[in-house]
């Protein structure tokens, strides 16, 4: 065997591995290239990651539509496939959420830094190229702070609903009704969701658009 065929087959069965996993839910973009590229040592780390960020609401909840399927609610409630979606959206929301903070920690974005770095070079009388730089700079570490205050504050309130509405789930089983609430949690979590999807939407555009170089 050649070496070509032994790197095709290599990429072949990254690829296989990263489209079963893209779909199964357990992988997004990122995850995906590294299967296509390093499945040999990626492949071990995502399952065992996807197991220990599993979120034990996540069956509970289907538990609960469940249940609900034959009662009044059922048509206001997601279904399966969406309730396991909204728990791979809030996994990357959350994998998305650490590796911002990482960012953010960056010496250079830091909101202070950049500020001093901007005042000193206009009180220096810099180059006004490098004085444009810095003030964007500047506005874009805003940009990233207030991408991170409403990635947070959106998983938050996508908690503090599910938290509720399994609530409501259980209150359906054991009283035989939920109250009026229910419908208006669901209605609630598919905005919440929606909302989590623009910020994660606005942090997958190409990096250069997202970070002013230092």
């Amino acid at each position: 065997m050649t070496v070509v065929e032994l790197a095709a087959g290599y990429a072949g069965i990254g690829v296989i591995l990263a489209l079963v996993a893209v779909g199964r839910g357990r992988a997004g973009a990122t995850d995906a290239a590294l299967l296509v590229g390093l499945w040999p040592l990626y492949a071990p780390l995502l399952a065992g990651g996807d197991r220990a960020g599993l979120d034990p609401r996540e069956q509970a909840l289907i538990d609960g539509l469940r249940r609900a399927a034959a009662t009044p609610l059922a048509g206001a409630l997601p279904d399966e496939a969406g309730a396991r979606a909204l728990f791979r959206r809030v996994r990357e929301g959350r994998a998305r959420l650490a590796d911002l903070d990482l960012v953010l920690a960056r010496p250079d974005l830091g909101p202070r830094a950049a500020a001093e770095r901007l005042v000193a070079l206009e009180r220096d009388g810099a180059h006004p190229a490098a004085v444009a730089t810095a003030r964007r700079r500047v506005e874009t570490v805003a940009r990233l702070r207030d991408l991170r205050a409403r990635m947070a504050g959106d998983l938050d309130q996508v908690d503090e609903v599910v938290t509720q509405l399994l609530a409501q789930l259980e209150l359906a089983r054991f009283a035989g009704a939920a109250d009026d609430a229910a419908a208006e949690l669901a209605a609630d979590l598919s905005a919440r969701i929606d909302s989590l999807d623009e910020v994660l939407r606005a942090w997958n555009e190409p990096a250069g658009s997202r970070v002013a170089p230092p």
